[in-house]
């Protein structure tokens, strides 16, 4: 009977001193993105596993390998260790980011343009800034495809950025680019006194280069001319102007329904063309002229105006 209850007892004890294994459930396939830190808690499920169970170490994981790794994961909860071989998916979703300048660039026709100078950032989300390349590439960089855009002529095109990141994802943008005609100076064929010169007034009003008709002028000039200030014109018959010097200045123009006098003289007609070149009405107000001059009988030079157009 002592026997018995001896040989019962043994038994407890050795089942008492035996631990059970830590029983845990792994997560399978678990998908991590491209780039980010590996979440611990992810890798088992713990309402399925024994209590108090942590991920004590993690061997063989790279957030920047892209496929399927095996990895060598330890759990315990304290008193248990148990390691479990887990297989996780690295994958790369997120597509480079294309940043413009403008989404639309006008130029004149003939205009040297670099395409790349509207490119404000190309960069990865994981891999930072990609650079630029001038030939078509796959990966890890961006290009631009330039289609049938031609500065040569005038017109609107499309232009479009190609961004390509390490894993081959790839994002596209658009902008335009306008070719304008360039308005040029063109002359007047229908002067028959000299070769006029006919121009737009396509740069902003300087309000230094417009003279105004009460200036004086050191090449003999009136104190102040009526004839600009007060925007007369012939009727293409013969007019003559007068300033205040002993000697009467005069010049006769025809040919021209809206002639404007100058009223200023110059001394030679070089003189007289740089003065009329730079003059777009008594305040700026003219948009496009023909100009010439003609010489006085004393041998002055004067510029008068021909074809005006005004601003809108």
């Amino acid at each position: 009977m002592k026997g018995n209850l001896w040989w019962r007892l043994s038994i407890v004890f050795l089942l008492a001193g035996c631990d059970k294994e830590l029983m845990i459930l792994p997560v399978e396939n678990l998908k991590i993105e491209y780039g980010e830190k590996l979440d611990k808690t992810k890798l088992f499920y713990t309402k399925d596993s024994d209590e108090n169970v942590k991920v004590s170490r993690v061997d063989g994981f790279d957030e920047k390998k892209i496929g399927k790794q095996k990895l060598a994961v330890t759990f315990t909860d304290g008193s248990r260790k148990v390691q479990k071989d887990i297989e996780v998916i690295v994958e790369d979703t997120k597509k480079p980011v294309i940043e413009l300048k403008k989404d639309s660039i006008t130029v004149t026709l003939g205009d040297n343009l670099v395409l790349k100078d509207n490119i404000k950032l190309v960069e990865d989300p994981v891999d930072g800034v990609l650079q630029y390349s001038d030939k078509v590439i796959e990966k890890d960089g961006y290009y631009i495809e330039k289609g049938k855009m031609d500065t040569k002529k005038t017109g609107t095109y499309d232009v479009k950025v190609i961004a390509v990141d390490v894993n081959g994802n790839k994002s596209e943008k658009v902008f335009n680019v306008i070719v304008k005609k360039k308005e040029t100076k063109k002359k007047s064929l229908n002067n028959p006194n000299k070769t006029g010169n006919f121009y737009t007034n396509n740069d902003s009003i300087n309000s230094e280069n417009n003279f105004s008709n009460n200036e004086k002028l050191d090449s003999g000039t009136s104190e102040e001319s009526p004839y600009l200030g007060n925007s007369e014109s012939s009727s293409g018959g013969e007019e003559t102007r007068l300033d205040s010097n002993p000697h009467q200045h005069s010049i006769t123009v025809t040919g021209y329904s809206d002639v404007v006098y100058s009223g200023v003289f110059f001394e030679n007609e070089y003189e007289c063309d740089t003065w009329a070149s730079n003059y777009w009405g008594p305040n700026g107000e003219w948009s496009a002229r023909g100009y010439s001059s003609k010489q006085c009988s004393c041998g002055m030079w004067s510029p008068y105006f021909f074809h005006i157009d005004y601003w809108n």
